[in-house]
């Protein structure tokens, strides 16, 4: 009986005595098993991204966001009465709609900030104190805006964390003077680093944020009307985004008193929204959850078609390694005789084939997992998508190229353990 070692050590001789042969055959494992590791850390990828989406906007928020419309639709609005979200909504919705803790109008536009002889557009954000308790959002130096900033229309402002570093670098700008539309703050505070990335392509992330919050610059909102400029924009074709009677506020940020009544609180500001804009829907209601279950069920079609494709690359590597391996079993005839001949049993011969195609699908599983592990990363780098790589991940791409060289071997080993010792030494 042949041992395992000389099994081994005679498969892997005859892998390298057929290089590009061998090479060739194990392409279809490589790109098959390279796949689902990428496939599998986009995934992932994705995922994570989605439930820190989640955690950034809260799980108990809702967003409600002002919506574009133009032309006759803006006319008809008009004639309807609505002025798009305002002040009053807000009030009007935490007055009247229970179940509801907290609620954060935000006004939004785009700025040059002036410092020295730096002039970098970022977004002008007009928020109150409670924006940053139910964002659940702390400073990383400084501090954030108070209700007595917007109270007392205090000229301070907090810097996102890249429009900080882009203006300052890494200097504290903290007590420092920056201009914004002419007009000197007081810098407050600096936010932490809020990148989120997202997987676009398998459509993950949760579309709520439609800006880098990094570039934002905050200021108390009472102030912000007194710089809104896109107000003031004569457009030949007006929008609700430059009509100086339209959406005082970009969009109003809800918190629930508990995920269980946000169904219902969704139904209700909706119900009273229309209501108020004269039944024009200048608005969209987003909530977070909802989103991330259509982004799951999004990732999980993704999953099935790649890895359908991997399946199917690696059922063609695995009819590869079949066929090299009924060629190499017709190339050995007259080698098979005279194993069998010095007293090599069917289960020796069997043994020797399933091994090379084991061996093979091996190499080739673990080559696809690098090369996999390379593409996750240069998706990482170059795309800007985040991507997760787990070991079960690559434990079960090396488990199914196994399995895959088992199975490819099986028959071409049979018929080799099969064929008559007379008959193969005699073949020429």
């Amino acid at each position: 009986m042949i041992d395992l070692r000389e099994n081994i050590v005679s498969s892997l001789g005859e892998i390298l005595l057929h290089k590009l042969r061998s090479f060739l055959t194990i392409l279809g494992i490589i790109f098959g098993v390279a796949s689902v590791i990428a496939m599998m850390s986009i995934g992932k990828g994705a995922q994570q991204a989605s439930l820190k989406q989640i955690e950034s906007m809260g799980a108990k928020n809702i967003t409600v966001k002002s919506k574009k419309i133009m032309g006759k639709k803006l006319l008809e609005a008009k004639r309807r009465f609505s002025k798009g979200l305002s002040i009053d909504d807000s009030i009007y919705i935490k007055k009247n709609i229970k179940g509801i803790k907290e609620i954060a109008p935000v006004m939004i536009t785009r700025k040059n900030v002036a410092y020295g002889k730096l002039q970098p557009e970022a977004n002008l954000v007009g928020v109150g104190d409670e924006y940053f308790r139910i964002l659940n959002k702390a400073s990383l130096f400084g501090r954030t805006l108070t209700l007595s900033d917007v109270k007392n229309y205090r000229r301070v402002c907090v810097l996102g964390y890249g429009i900080s570093k882009k203006i300052f670098h890494n200097e504290d700008p903290v007590g420092k003077l920056i201009k914004i539309g002419g007009v000197r703050y007081v810098i407050a505070g600096v936010m932490g680093d809020m990148t989120l990335k997202t997987n676009t392509a398998t459509g993950s992330g949760i579309d709520i944020q439609t800006r880098d919050m990094n570039n934002d610059i905050y200021i108390p909102r009472s102030l912000i009307n007194n710089i809104y400029e896109y107000f003031k924009v004569n457009s030949p074709t007006p929008t609700s985004d430059n009509d100086p009677d339209y959406h005082q506020v970009s969009e109003m940020i809800i918190q629930a008193e508990s995920m269980e009544t946000i169904p219902a609180i969704k139904e209700l500001i909706n119900k009273a929204l229309k209501r108020r804009h004269g039944n024009t829907e200048d608005f969209e209601i987003i909530i977070p959850i909802e989103k991330l279950a259509q982004k799951k069920e999004t990732q999980r079609i993704f999953n099935i078609v790649m890895t359908g494709i991997a399946a199917i690359s690696l059922i063609v590597g695995g009819i590869g390694i079949m066929n090299i391996m009924l060629a190499s079993v017709s190339e050995r005839i007259r080698e098979i005789g005279i194993r069998r001949a010095i007293g090599a049993t069917r289960r020796d011969i069997m043994l020797q084939f399933i091994t090379e195609s084991f061996l093979l699908s091996l190499i080739g599983g673990l080559l696809g997992i690098f090369l996999g592990i390379v593409i996750s990363y240069v998706v990482s780098a170059k795309a800007d998508w985040q991507t997760v790589i787990t070991w079960w991940s690559v434990i079960m791409a090396f488990a199914v190229s196994a399995l895959t060289g088992i199975i490819s071997g099986i028959f071409p080993a049979y018929r080799a353990a099969n064929m008559d010792p007379v008959e193969c030494l005699r073949y020429e």
